[in-house]
């Protein structure tokens, strides 16, 4: 399936466990539910897909366009994001564990409710960003853009806060 053109596809509650979609494009595609666990997704287009109760665990996203994706409950476990745009994207109630998301752009993305452990934000984009009720365990922001989050009544413990921006 690499360099397939799946944009707009209908793919709910796929099995596309290990799939091997590098360069493809799944811009707007409906991938609720799908078991993407071990998929191959460098350079992926996935601009506005529908990844809802997707289980992304294991997979890899290296340089992937996930902007306006909505990942609303998505399990991200052991995945890897690094340069991934995930700018604007939803990602409320989603599970973050042990994700590497070095130099992603996560600037203005929703992460309501979502739990973070052990993840690798280090100089990342995460200006606008929203935690509002997020948990955050663990984390290292190290050289990570923090103007304008919003961090209310988020959960922070055994965070790395090391050389932030905060101030525009």
């Amino acid at each position: 399936l690499s360099n397939a053109d799946l944009s707009h596809a209908n793919l709910i509650d796929t099995n596309l466990n290990s799939a091997d979609l590098i360069h493809a494009n799944l811009s707007y595609a409906n991938l609720f539910g799908a078991d993407l666990r071990f998929a191959i997704l460098p350079i992926t287009n996935l601009l506005g897909a529908e990844l809802s109760y997707t289980n992304l665990s294991d997979a890899n996203l290296i340089n992937t366009n996930l902007s306006y994706a909505n990942l609303s409950g998505a399990k991200l476990i052991n995945s890897d994001l690094k340069f991934a745009d995930l700018s604007h994207a939803n990602l409320t109630n989603t599970y973050l564990i042990s994700v590497n998301l070095f130099y992603a752009n996560l600037s203005d993305v929703n992460f309501t409710g979502a739990y973070l452990m052990s993840a690798n934000l280090t100089h990342t984009n995460l200006s606008n960003a929203n935690f509002t009720d997020t948990n955050l365990l663990g984390i290292d922001f190290t050289g990570a853009n923090l103007t304008h989050i919003n961090l209310n009544n988020a959960k922070l413990h055994n965070v790395i806060l090391k050389f932030v921006k905060y101030l525009d």
